[in-house]
């Protein structure tokens, strides 16, 4: 999971700042045509150093993000012990038709119940009796010819039976009768509270999805929108109708809403992994 979160994260970090790159493209092509404007005085010093102000910002936003970047990857090295290689493409297979099934920690958890359970059991059975049940067969045979110690017992089995029964050991067996009744107990209850839990994780990561795959949705609309407004913003900022604070704002909007998306759409197939974990689902298998 933390290997899964990582790589989309970066993918998504990624997708920020090759956005950010393109806005600074744009911040120094209208630089360029400003400063022409600005040389023959039809455009004020404000109007140019705002625009380079936002290049300068746009400088340091790039570089926070490659050094997110640059952890991103430290991390993944360090939770997969290689060298790594980030490359886009991969995917969560995932059918929202599969249903709830045990996870594997809370199976792990019932099988510690169930020992704890046979150990319970055997503390009691100190408190009975033993019987022991032994069969010893023997077989006689002279070694020279005698027929005056010639037996028909030469061929016998011995059976014997006995019983060790535990009457006084200082409270040892009932201390460790409770000791062990406690552990079942304890673990018994711990299971029905993971149950309880993994229930209501279940539904959450569920919820989560849902939440996820509305966002694409929602930010496919929003840069839609965002890429005609910035559209007309810039031919009335080119004609002088509205000032660059304005075109600036329909800037970062555009590039915002292609980073936003991207990111929604990473973390849908994030969403995918810890759903699938819920589901009690393997989740390597699910990759491509």
């Amino acid at each position: 999971m933390d290997v899964i979160y990582a790589y989309f994260n970066y993918l998504s970090t990624q997708a920020s700042l090759e956005s950010t790159q393109q806005k600074k493209e744009q911040l120094l092509a209208e630089r360029h045509r400003l400063e022409q404007f600005f040389s023959v005085g039809a455009v004020t010093e404000d109007e140019l150093q705002k625009i380079i102000s936002s290049i300068e910002q746009t400088n340091v936003d790039i570089l926070t993000l490659k050094n997110t970047l640059n952890n991103i990857s430290n991390t993944l090295e360090y939770l997969t012990a290689e060298r790594v290689e980030i490359k886009q493409g991969s995917s969560i297979v995932f059918q929202d038709a599969q249903k709830e099934q045990q996870r594997f920690d809370i199976l792990a958890l019932e099988e510690s119940v169930k020992s704890a359970q046979e150990e319970a059991n055997i503390a009691k059975s100190a408190h009975l009796p033993t019987f022991k049940i032994e069969d010893t067969y023997s077989r006689f045979k002279n070694d020279y010819a005698n027929n005056a110690w010639e037996s028909d017992k030469e061929n016998q089995n011995t059976i014997v039976l006995s019983m060790q029964w535990k009457l006084f050991d200082f409270g040892s067996t009932s201390a460790s009768v409770q000791a062990a009744q406690k552990n079942y107990l304890a673990k018994s209850s711990e299971l029905a509270y993971e149950k309880h839990k993994a229930k209501a994780s279940y539904q959450s990561a569920y919820n989560s999805y849902q939440t996820a795959l509305a966002k694409i949705e929602a930010n496919k609309a929003k840069l839609r929108a965002s890429e005609m407004t910035y559209e007309l913003v810039k031919k009335k900022f080119q004609q002088g109708i509205v000032n660059n604070v304005t075109y600036l704002d329909a800037l970062s909007e555009k590039f915002d809403a292609q980073a936003q998306l991207q990111t929604a759409l990473n973390e849908v197939e994030y969403q995918k992994a810890v759903l699938l974990y819920e589901m009690g689902e393997e989740i390597k298998g699910a990759i491509q």
